[in-house]
């Protein structure tokens, strides 16, 4: 985004005076805060009113944010609506402002609203008090009823997106406690349809919403059980087993499953059989119209017993679950510190901790770190904040060496190890750590950092004392985390497998199609023999399975705000993204099949001559293979890039583009375009294989092993799934 602007920066909008706001923790940084759709700053004017100015990114400022604020303004008055009220930026009205900044053309002003996101409180597991927890999720119905009442729904509810004033520190009372933002996509008679609907947010999702929530009843499901959330979380049993982003695991909700359990029983105890069953009946709704009116959940509520200004007094010494507050100070809500400007005096500094990060040089990570930290406390940029890449590289400085004896006494113990009669090598984990790269085969830095853009590890956000004000990041929405890259050791067995195969009548390499989901599958005679897809899963078989109600939607549809990848029919044929494990192995059990072992993956890319890539043993030259090419040319990919060669594609392919980078049965796409999932895991991290549109001619080979945790989700991680005979 072009506009940069500097704090105490002068806007005249409409006959006042606003200037870009300081971020009270970080002097020279204007207060903002960055999303999918572009970065909310706010501002202040001489009499102490605060704004949000929410300016887009150029392919979502469109003239339509005119009339739809003009339409969403009459809700504003509903309570926690206070976002619906807005002034949009126009040519007409506003000419002699845009002339001088033309990127702020279709900004919209609205109220600034202090307080964490819910999604904050799940990720920090801060605990509530009972009152708290009733006052929350009191407001939350109250509003929901309202809205249904007058036919409209948000259409997105989840974590990011409702806002907890009564959790600021400047939260006086007199307002509702919970207030919804994100309101460019809601529900309205008359209002228009947008072209591409949420199917709803990870562990919100119900599953028959795939085809996008666009209706009165939108907001049924996921109202539901962000309510039931907010009233479980006075209960330390709910708290301690929040998945992450949500409460539920992306791909658990309306399963049976422990998590359900945990809660229902939670909600029953605390606040009786009425609330405990109209989850109940959420849970095992069939569609949306099935779930409880807003208005039902109103009366099974017990009224708060105090007003809203003195239940949450007590929120300002409440810290995250097994801490005890430093002191009685509250700690400021709000996003961290961005800085817009391309000289920032911490930029370059922060571009090298972050390659040094990359590249699992904790000592030079944690210097140049502890330099911003110093001086910029909440510093961030890229979506990271500098403490806690600090936090993590010092962890890692405190971890002892594995010594290499070790690892040759282990190595020696798992050659007993044997594949097909052929010696297996493979990595240990232990227990919450990452498997660490023996000291006796160090990999090269290609080796030891597969192709992805940044790679910090998924960060579990870490108590923060209350003893001065700290903002807290909001996103907008919500991103999944840069994964960790953890590769394994490197085999070195040659041939890799010597096949047998054990139905004689089916050779390696035949193809049949699968009556499920009608996929080309192949056969491949390792040990008992299986059937693997012949090429990854594509977004059109996904949403198949997401329409069947089997899978849940991806966790994003877009392509880093580009273009709607999920649900463009254009790229029905490309490999689905954004999927984590869980929601793999959904896929792979409604089309009555499952993960790939990693060795029965290698098994289908190397067949029996122990070659290096699917092809063969020449590397890639932009004729079999999607990688990191001329093309490639996100900065953060720059140690990635090959110039001299040539695929033809910046991101993702359409699965089977590269018929000449097949492997010894025909299977497309095993080098290149998305990293697959697999079953086999190291600790609490899982293979994955193959590489991706992000990797290099290293991190392709048939024989690299990388690992995720099976929570990370992101823009070039796919898979394909197996059928045993």
């Amino acid at each position: 985004m072009a506009f940069q602007p500097k704090v105490k920066e002068q806007l005249r909008i409409d006959k006042k005076i606003w200037h870009i706001a300081e971020h009270p923790s970080a002097p020279g940084i204007p207060y903002g805060q960055e999303g999918r759709a572009g970065v909310v700053f706010q501002l202040v004017n001489d009499h102490g009113e605060r704004s949000a100015l929410k300016v887009f990114r150029a392919r979502f400022r469109l003239p339509s944010l005119v009339s739809l604020s003009q339409r969403l303004e009459a809700f504003a008055n509903l309570s926690g609506l206070e976002a619906c009220r807005r002034i949009v930026l126009t040519p007409a009205q506003h000419r002699e402002l845009l002339e001088q900044y033309p990127d702020l053309t279709y900004a919209v002003l609205m109220p600034w609203i202090d307080g964490p996101t819910w999604l904050e409180i799940v990720l920090d597991k801060r605990p509530l008090t009972k009152d708290q927890a009733l006052a929350l999720s009191h407001a939350l119905a109250q509003s929901l009823t309202a809205m249904e009442e007058h036919g409209i729904a948000h259409g997105d509810l989840s974590g990011p997106n409702v806002i907890l004033p009564g959790l600021s520190a400047k939260y006086t009372g007199g307002t509702n406690p919970v207030s919804l933002v994100d309101v460019e996509q809601m529900y309205a008679p008359g209002l228009e349809k947008p072209t591409s609907l949420s199917s709803g947010s990870a562990g919100y999702a119900h599953r028959q919403a795939t085809g996008g929530l666009w209706g009165p009843e939108s907001d049924r499901f996921a109202g539901a059980v962000l309510l039931a959330e907010m009233l479980g979380w006075c209960d330390p049993q709910v708290c301690q087993a929040a998945w992450g982003e949500s409460y539920f695991e992306p791909g658990e909700t309306q399963q049976e499953n422990e998590h359900y359990h945990i809660l229902h029983q939670a909600l029953q105890r605390n606040w009786g059989i009425k609330v405990a069953s109209l989850f109940e009946r959420v849970w095992q709704s069939q569609d949306l119209k099935e779930c409880p009116t807003f208005g039902e959940w109103l009366l099974a509520l017990p009224a708060p017993e105090q007003p809203a200004s003195a239940v949450f007094a007590a929120a300002r010494t409440v810290a995250p679950m097994g801490t005890t507050p430093a002191s009685s100070a509250p700690a400021e809500s709000g996003p961290l510190p961005w800085s817009p400007s391309a000289h920032d005096s911490f930029e370059a500094t922060f571009l090298q901790a972050l390659e040094a990060y990359r590249y699992k040089e904790w000592a030079r990570a944690r210097e140049l770190l502890s330099v911003i930290v110093k001086e910029a406390p909440n510093y961030a940029a890229s979506g990271y904040r500098a403490r806690d890449l600090l936090a993590e590289a010092e962890k890692q400085l405190r971890r002892r060496p594995f010594p290499a004896w070790a690892w040759g006494l282990i190595g020696g113990t798992l050659a007993l190890a044997c594949v097909g009669g052929i010696a297996f090598f493979g990595g240990l984990v232990l227990p919450g750590m990452k498997p660490a790269s023996p000291s006796v085969s160090q990999p090269t830095k290609l080796q030891a950092t597969v192709a992805q853009e940044i790679s910090p590890v998924v960060l579990v956000p870490s108590p923060s004392s209350t003893s001065k004000p700290e903002p807290t990041y909001t996103p907008y929405p919500t991103y999944t985390p840069y994964p960790t890259d953890t590769p394994f050791p490197t085999r070195t067995s040659t041939p890799f497998f010597t096949f047998t195969p054990t139905i004689p009548a089916i050779q390696g390499g035949d193809t049949r199609y699968s009556e499920q989901d009608g996929r080309a599958e192949v056969y491949i005679p390792y040990k008992n023999g299986f059937w693997i897809d012949k090429t990854e899963i594509t977004n059109a078989m996904y949403k198949l399975c997401a329409q069947a109600g089997g899978c849940v939607s991806p966790a994003r549809s877009d392509f880093y705000g580009l273009f709607d990848y999920y649900n463009d029919p254009a790229f029905g044929n490309y490999p689905v993204v954004y999927v984590g494990l869980s929601y793999a192995k959904a896929y792979c059990a409604w089309a009555g099949k499952r993960l790939p072992t990693s060795d029965e993956w290698e098994a289908a890319a190397r067949g029996t001559d122990g070659r290096i890539y699917p092809w063969g043993n020449s590397a890639p030259d932009g004729s079999r293979a999607n990688l990191c090419d001329v093309n490639c040319t996100l900065e953060e990919l720059a140690h990635k890039r090959n110039s001299s060669i040539d695929d033809g594609y910046s991101y993702t392919s359409p699965v089977g583009s590269f018929p000449l980078g097949a492997s010894p049965y025909g299977i497309l796409d095993m080098a290149g375009n998305v990293w697959e999932w697999t079953s086999s895991s190291y600790g609490n991290y899982y293979v994955i294989r193959g590489g991706a549109w992000t990797s290099d001619s290293e991190t392709s080979k048939s024989t690299f092993e990388n690992s995720y945790d099976p929570n990370v989700m992101w823009v070039d991680t796919g898979f394909r799934c197996v059928a045993d005979p």
